[in-house]
């Protein structure tokens, strides 16, 4: 996980979870011709646990087991720490079933007596379902492991409910597609091995190939206990080592990497215990505490405010042309008619009125060129740059030598283009500037008029430009620009024209005491240009304003029905976006997050959303809330207490291990106590619980 290459825990506070195990080995042949002749091999067995690293296996030999055998495996086995668990794979008219018990003697006498029963079976024959209830009369407290059939289908009988039950696979491929599946069954991959080194099938005894064939568990050790409830939860179960958490210390107490509970009576030391988790990773830490009302007032206030400044930004990105169109506008001083203009050409058209020589004045009738508007090309030109030099852009496309060899091309045609008017412009210029300079001449030495310049095509392409601007803005209604969903609500981000002068000051952020009303009778007229200009000859406007002062934003949170959020709902909400942006950090505390949440919220959102954070962050959560605490089903979980003495201590285990340990082991606890005691107020509310509940449903 990232995190822990982050904050660097120290290699021996660490310590595994994943126990890898292979739940299917022979050792034995069946002596019908079920199975391939071969002679066990301890050698092999040894060096296939070493190279697999197996830390648990299970003996399931077909419709056999051989005590001394499996006697001499333990053995061998106990050396290396690696638990071995008697067993027997089981042919059932309705399919094959390993069948595994825990390693103590009640259970081997029952694997003898079966086997002695099942000696005389053909390799063609099966049992039927009596004659196992009849036989295994302990598999209530075994593991099951039905094989699957090429469809991923089990052939389960119904009739046995009450042993645990795991779907067997043969290969990664099936493991997968049947973990991914909805329902819950839990998929197991095995070896099916043949431990031996004089065997035909060199498939069934190729350790490399083998040692890929196993599956990890989740779990405080190798017992067949804690491997058994383990089995219970498909999440405690993978092929993938990293999928699967390990355990840690903080101050001496073991929580695991992935998701863990914290349960306790009030003034039980639970706050202390993520205090301290706080003080040792500090800036690793994103802490989320119960949302009191201001708090939540001012957490949301800031969500929309964000949510809109994004909304904005998006919807002035996809509008940039016209934007930057406007900003053009109020940013160059209009173009108007000098006041001497009109006498000049009056002057002028008298001169030509009297004079009995118009030659003379042929050079006064030359009009100046008129300068083409190139400043758009710079424009182009940035933005062509910008997707040549966006990286991101490239990692998502196909053909990117000749996406990007296309844009260079692109922009080496516009920049000449570019060149060629720029080169056009100045020329006209310094002609324009000959002509100037001539008529001037002309005029000082004949004392004759000459035809006043100016630049009416400039004059009307700012016109037009400000109609155009007008009429865009003028087009724009109310509308919806973002909706950003978030489980079952949304944050909408809308824009309208505005209603009033105070609108204005309230978009702008200006003070009552700034004037604006008399530019808003501008607005009032669709007169946009004329109202952005007013303010900003008064210093009431910024150009990164612009949209501000045209537009009325409003932000609001909603249900998916579009109807305000209530107060409670509003709680979920903040607490959906806390948990949002607690992905930044790598170890997130929840101190009881159930405050104001009604329960089907809990169910359907947050159970989900704290399951998914703890895959890639080590996750903390409080709460005294027995939904949450009931359907979280955590890696660890975690209990605050005090002991005799009144002392304040704090046991963990592996939640599906169903016991708790304090660091040294001497206090051991049973996780179901605890949990009722802290969640439910004790046994006997509970149980009164459960009969109110029965009267309710009796009414």
């Amino acid at each position: 996980m990232k995190f822990f290459s982050v904050i660097g825990i120290r290699k021996e506070k660490e310590e595994k979870m994943r126990k890898k195990i292979d739940f299917h080995i022979h050792t034995i042949p069946f002596q019908k011709g079920k199975d391939e002749d071969f002679s066990y091999s301890a050698d092999w067995l040894e060096d296939y646990i070493g190279q697999a690293k197996l830390n648990a296996i299970a003996i399931t030999n077909h419709n056999l087991f051989d005590a001394e055998n499996f006697k001499n495996v333990t053995s061998l086995c106990g050396k290396k720490n690696v638990a071995v668990f008697p067993g027997m794979e089981i042919d059932l008219k309705s399919g094959h079933v390993n069948l595994i018990y825990p390693a103590e003697q009640k259970y081997i006498d029952e694997l003898v007596n079966c086997s002695t029963k099942m000696a005389g079976l053909d390799k063609n024959d099966s049992i039927d379902l009596t004659f196992f209830l009849e036989n295994f009369t302990s598999y209530a407290d075994s593991i099951m492991t039905f094989e699957t059939g090429k469809s991923n289908t089990l052939k389960k009988p119904d009739q046995l409910k009450e042993a645990v039950f795991t779907a067997g696979v043969s290969n990664s491929l099936k493991f997968q597609k049947m973990w991914n599946q909805e329902f819950d069954t839990v998929p197991v991959l095995f070896s099916d091995a043949h431990a031996t080194k004089n065997g035909n099938d060199l498939s069934r005894s190729d350790i490399p190939k083998l040692a890929h064939k196993n599956t990890f568990i989740q779990s405080d050790s190798n017992s067949f206990e804690d491997i058994r409830n383990a089995l219970k939860y498909k999440k405690n179960v993978n092929i993938f080592e990293d999928e699967i958490h390990d355990s840690f210390e903080i101050d001496g107490v073991r929580v695991s990497k992935g998701l863990n509970l914290i349960i306790g009576r009030r003034g039980s030391g639970k706050t202390v215990f993520i205090d301290k988790i706080q003080h040792i990773y500090q800036d690793e830490v994103y802490r989320i505490s119960q949302f009191e009302s201001t708090k939540r007032e001012k957490f949301l206030n800031s969500e929309k405010v964000n949510s809109g400044n994004e909304a904005i930004k998006d919807w002035q990105n996809s509008n940039r042309i016209q934007l930057e169109a406007v900003q053009d506008t109020i940013q160059n001083n209009a173009v108007e008619i000098p006041e001497t203009f009109f006498k000049e050409l009056n002057r002028y058209a008298e001169d030509i009125v009297k004079s009995k020589s118009k030659q003379s004045y042929k050079i006064f009738e030359q009009q100046n060129y008129a300068i083409d508007n190139i400043e758009w090309y710079g424009n182009v030109l940035n933005r062509i740059k910008e997707l040549i030099y966006t990286q991101q852009l490239w990692t998502t496309l196909d053909n990117v030598k000749y996406n990007r060899i296309s844009l260079i091309n692109l922009y080496t045609k516009v920049r000449n283009q570019y060149n060629d008017l720029f080169i056009q412009n100045e020329k006209r210029k310094y002609i324009n500037h000959i002509l100037d300079i001539a008529k001037d001449v002309v005029s000082n030495q004949t004392g004759k008029t000459k035809l006043p310049s100016f630049d009416f095509t400039s004059m009307m392409r700012q016109r037009i430009l400000i109609n155009a601007a007008n009429k865009w803005i003028s087009a724009i209604e109310p509308t919806k620009i973002r909706t950003k969903k978030l489980m079952d609500y949304k944050i909408v981000t809308a824009v309208r024209p505005h209603s009033g002068a105070r609108e204005v000051q309230q978009s702008l952020s200006l003070g009552t005491s700034e004037k604006v009303s008399d530019a808003y009778t501008y607005y009032e007229k669709k007169d946009y240009i004329n109202y952005l200009n007013i303010l900003k000859s008064r210093g009431l406007l910024k150009y990164s304003q612009i949209i501000d002062a045209l537009l009325m934003r409003e932000t609001k949170l909603l249900t998916l029905d579009d109807e305000e959020a209530s107060g409670g709902q509003l709680v979920s909400l903040a607490l959906t976006l806390s948990l949002n942006k607690s992905s930044t950090k790598n170890v997130i505390l929840i101190d009881e997050p159930e405050a104001s949440l009604d329960n089907p919220f809990i169910k359907n959102n947050l159970v989900k959303k704290l399951q998914d954070l703890s895959k890639e962050r080590v996750v903390f959560v409080i709460t005294h809330n027995s939904t949450l605490g009931a359907l979280l089903k955590p890696d660890y979980l975690i209990v605050a207490k005090k002991d005799s003495e009144g002392q304040h201590i704090i046991l963990s285990g592996e939640y599906s291990s169903k016991k708790l340990n304090d660091n040294s082991s001497h206090f051991v606890s049973k996780s179901y106590d605890d949990f009722i005691d802290s969640m439910e107020a004790g046994f006997n509310t509970f149980e009164m619980k459960g009969s109110n509940y029965n009267e309710l449903k009796n009414f």
